[in-house]
């Protein structure tokens, strides 16, 4: 079974002053004792993603390993066995119950017990400033100083632990292809959850600000979705961009703006479907308006645009293009533009109905069929002989009879 982080190997040995010597040249950490140097073996892989450093260790047996005091946060995490972090803030045990947490150029020792296995998080403290800086929206000028230990009772540290292990196996994956975008949501999330899950001396600010944090994380939906509107997202990949679950995430976007982020999204879609509309190019359709602006159904597009602007969107396309649709297909404009073609045809509904062309044009046709009022506002007509479909909305019945136009 491979270890974590197995792509990142950094060494393997049993060799104890091959380990001390692979130590070194990380230039991160040195070992300073061994419990048996005689039947020692360890493992040690690390890697590097945008503002994180990533690493593994397992050892056999007890041994001591100094961390040296580099510009970064560092968090131990256990995955087995367990150790005893030193620090300027005392003896902290890195367990199954509990992980330490390393300021900013602060010194470690770690005693490790034998068979232990553990993941060390280290984060920049740009990316941490950063966030913060975000999530308060004011400046941070003091550096983050944070409190040496964490229980993982606390569900935001159990989160932490899970999306550091979420980018393990994301990095160890056979058929990963460490998309750029995949890498940067893990690490904005864990950088968010790393203040949130860990006290530090602004945590104050952010528990008297949760409001703001709240705030912050919806501003950042509405940018992202703004600015995605055309695209199809998913609100779980949202939530970790902005550190949340999503259940907090609906909640928090509902109180801010009143509804949910898919009935603003269907709100942006439509208005910029109208202004599309409304300064139409000479090919212009209303499916494709639907298409461009997003929507799985072309019959949703149209309930919903109906709903919001009070009129259809080919009502809206024809007036910008200057048409009248005043009764638009009746029998004098048919007589007046098209020849009189009788012709079979195949409305698009359920399986199929059948019925027959009387009158058409380049804009609309006379639809003979049974029951017309059963029809829907809009549906696809297909013409005996014609390989496509054509686009229908009816604009009036008759007993047996619609008048559609052409969308």
């Amino acid at each position: 079974m491979n270890s974590p982080l197995h792509r990142f190997t950094l060494f393997g040995t049993s060799d104890a002053e091959k380990f001390d010597q692979a130590l070194r040249e990380t230039g991160i950490a040195t070992c300073s004792g061994f419990a048996d140097a005689t039947s020692f073996t360890a493992t040690g892989n690390l890697a590097y993603v945008r503002g994180l450093a990533l690493g593994y260790g397992k050892v056999s047996s007890g041994v001591t390993i100094d961390f040296a005091d580099k510009e970064m946060i560092r968090l131990q995490i256990a995955l087995s066995g367990q150790s005893l972090c030193r620090g300027p803030n005392g003896a902290i045990e890195v367990s199954e119950r509990q992980l330490s947490v390393t300021s900013l150029a602060r010194s470690m020792q770690m005693h490790c017990e034998e068979q232990h296995e553990w993941l060390s998080l280290c984060v920049a403290p740009d990316a941490l400033k950063s966030k913060l800086e975000a999530v308060l929206g004011d400046a941070v000028t003091r550096d983050i100083e944070f409190e040496p230990a964490t229980s993982l009772d606390h569900p935001d540290a159990r989160k932490l632990r899970k999306q550091v292990l979420a980018l393990v196996n994301h990095l160890d994956a056979d058929d990963a292809d460490w998309s750029p975008l995949a890498l940067h949501e893990l690490e904005q999330s864990i950088i968010t959850t790393t203040l949130v899950a860990n006290r530090h001396n602004y945590t104050p600010v952010l528990e008297a600000g949760a409001r703001n944090v709240e705030n912050w994380k919806v501003r950042r939906l509405v940018d992202y979705i703004e600015a995605n509107w055309s695209r199809p997202f998913s609100i779980e990949k949202l939530a970790l961009e902005t550190g949340s679950d999503v259940q907090s995430l609906f909640r928090a976007f509902k109180r801010s703006r009143g509804c949910t982020p898919r009935a603003f999204t269907t709100a942006l879609r439509l208005r910029k479907a109208r202004e599309i509309l409304l300064a139409p190019g000479a090919a212009t359709t209303a499916k494709e308006v639907s298409v461009t602006c997003g929507f799985p159904q072309f019959s949703q597009f149209v309930s919903g645009y109906l709903r919001t602007f009070g009129e259809r969107p080919h009502e809206t396309l024809a007036r910008a293009a200057g048409q009248i649709l005043a009764r638009p297909l009746d029998a004098e404009r048919v007589e007046k533009n098209s020849g009189v073609v009788v012709q079979q045809a195949t409305i698009l509904v359920g399986a199929g109905i059948a019925c027959t062309v009387l009158k058409i044009s380049d804009d609309g046709a006379t639809i003979e069929v049974h029951r017309p009022a059963d029809l829907p506002t809009e549906f696809e007509l297909r013409l005996e002989g014609e390989t496509g479909e054509r686009y229908c909305a009816a604009v009036w019945r008759g007993r047996n009879r619609v008048g559609v136009i052409f969308v």
